[in-house]
């Protein structure tokens, strides 16, 4: 390899290194831990864990359009439903869009899939067989170095016709 190229692969291995070490970068990698974290506390039914990623003021909006005010109220409904009818069942999110406001204030858009469920709430429909698909958006703040989610909206994805 010529000095040049060497010269060139050193600057852009250590221009990649200088971006991957951005707070933003690392902000992203949190909110990803924290989305992956959801879907572990889910797969454990631990409402308690659910709730542990939210401000005690959160709302939380569910696919049945049910508000939830606080975080309590958000961890009872979790705690419901994951001895209920998401019992047993698995739930995936990937996130689609991680937008930053601020510094300190993120929304992050996450497309879910809800299978191995033995039913649904009344009132909620399979998007497919076996599958509940919905969007939900996580509006979070940075506390003290930390991500918390400060609201969430979920909708489910509608059968097609």
């Amino acid at each position: 390899m010529s000095i040049s190229r060497l010269a060139l692969a050193i600057v852009l291995f250590g221009a990649t290194a200088i971006c991957a070490e951005t707070p933003e970068a690392k902000d992203r990698e949190s909110i990803r831990a924290l989305v992956a974290d959801l879907d572990q506390a889910w797969a454990e039914s631990d409402a308690e864990r659910w709730a542990a990623h939210y401000l005690p003021d959160a709302e939380f909006i569910n696919i049945l359009g049910m508000v939830m005010p606080n975080a309590e109220a958000m961890r009872a409904r979790h705690h419901e439903i994951f001895t209920g009818v998401f019992k047993g069942s698995r739930h995936h999110g990937v996130i689609r869009s991680l937008r930053f406001l601020t510094p300190d204030v993120a929304v992050a858009d996450v497309d879910i899939e809800v299978t191995q469920f033995k039913a649904l709430p009344p009132g909620a429909r399979p998007t497919a067989p076996g599958v509940l698909r919905t969007r939900m958006r996580h509006v979070l703040k940075k506390v003290t170095g930390r991500w918390w989610i400060a609201a969430t909206q979920n909708t489910a994805v509608a059968p097609l016709p």
